[in-house]
């Protein structure tokens, strides 16, 4: 914002004047794309305009920190989620080529549903954001996804990437029983002081942990690792070594990773 007028601000060990330096630049965009825009800072964001007149464009638009502070990094998949049945959108961390990103060929699903029948580059004017138009998918049910020879529109090449996602939903299994999708739900309480619950489910027997992180991605505490049939399980979590903050946390079962946000308040 002050840029070519903070002349007559001092310097610190992360910035220049009003520059970030590139260490710093560097770890705020790390934290960034770990930590994606919430429901509650959207609804914030809103508020903040009825009052301000003004809103965060990196709310309404994380990848625009890649487009100015990350120019050659490549563009990596932040989440894919499916909306209905037939449409499956894909977040990514960079605008993309429209080119590359409007080829069915570039996408394949796994069971047998191959390319999708369309891919519109851009989702409610968003570059960084392609759809996909697919045959109908199951409910409940984890597909594999791989997204290949895209790049940014400034050309820098992304690795090809194959990524899980699951429907919403119940999907049915051969012995009768049904099974709920993956999912991590929040924290309960949150904020809390200084325990918590965290519940997350599971759709299949597989190696399964649950980690808590601090905002610099410092593992702080690992509250599960082990082999975990499938189901919902409730975990509790005292923090009552930690100091207040903010927290992350992920649970990664398989190909699958979720991560939410809890507060610590002492």
């Amino acid at each position: 914002r002050y840029y070519t007028e903070d002349g007559g601000f001092s310097t610190s060990p992360a910035t220049n004047k009003s520059d970030l330096l590139p260490w710093y630049a560097a770890m705020l965009t790390a934290w960034h794309v770990k930590d994606p825009v919430s429901p509650k800072e959207i609804s914030r964001n809103n508020a903040i305009e009825t009052f301000q007149k003004n809103r965060n464009p990196f709310i309404d638009h994380p990848e625009f920190a890649a487009e100015i502070w990350s120019t050659s990094s490549a563009p990596a998949i932040l989440s894919v989620t499916s909306s209905t049945s037939t449409i499956i959108e894909i977040d990514l961390s960079r605008y993309v080529d429209s080119a590359a990103a409007v080829s069915v060929s570039n996408f394949v699903l796994d069971k047998g549903i191959g390319s999708p029948v369309a891919v519109q580059w851009g989702v409610n004017n968003d570059i960084s954001k392609v759809k996909l138009t697919t045959a109908a998918l199951q409910p409940g049910t984890t597909y594999q996804l791989q997204v290949k020879n895209q790049k940014s529109i400034n050309a820098v090449a992304m690795k090809d990437t194959t990524v899980s996602f699951t429907t919403s939903g119940v999907a049915s299994v051969s012995d009768g029983t049904f099974l709920s999708g993956f999912s991590l739900g929040q924290n309960y309480p949150n904020p809390f002081n200084p325990v918590t619950t965290i519940e997350f489910t599971i759709p299949a027997e597989d190696v399964t942990s649950l980690t808590v992180f601090d905002l610099q991605g410092k593992e702080v505490a690992q509250l599960v690792n082990r082999r975990m049939s499938a189901g919902t399980y409730r975990i509790p979590f005292n923090a009552a070594v930690l100091p207040t903050g903010l927290y992350v946390y992920t649970v990664r079962s398989g190909a699958n990773e979720l991560s939410k946000k809890m507060l610590l308040l002492k």
